[in-house]
């Protein structure tokens, strides 16, 4: 059986977004101290629950590339780093035409 998985934020508001993403998915403790928050994860056995736990990371630091998460699993450290979002393009010219070529076919 693995140790808990351990994820450790700056910022506490972070640390709420991520344990609401975790909350009913996985059993987790938070423990608050000056620098920052440490949210430990229970039962992240499978690979399954590692992915979610690590999109839920991904989504909380999504759109804020200063933000990130430091991530301890099985003796090692990694380190996640926010990004900036993706812009959303209108569609072009040539996407009209695949979306018609798709519809006549």
């Amino acid at each position: 059986m693995r140790k808990p998985l351990r994820v450790r934020v700056a910022d506490e508001q972070h640390a709420a977004s991520l344990a609401r993403t975790l909350n009913e998915l996985v059993g987790f403790r938070v423990h608050r101290d000056i620098g920052g928050c440490e949210i430990a994860v229970d039962g992240a056995d499978s690979d399954k629950t590692l992915l979610v736990v690590l999109d839920g990371i991904r989504d909380t630091l999504g759109g804020e590339p200063a933000s990130s998460a430091s991530v301890l699993l099985d003796g090692r450290e990694y380190h996640m780093q926010g990004e900036w979002p993706t812009p959303c393009r209108p569609p072009t010219e040539e996407d009209h035409r695949a979306q018609a070529k798709c519809e006549r076919t």
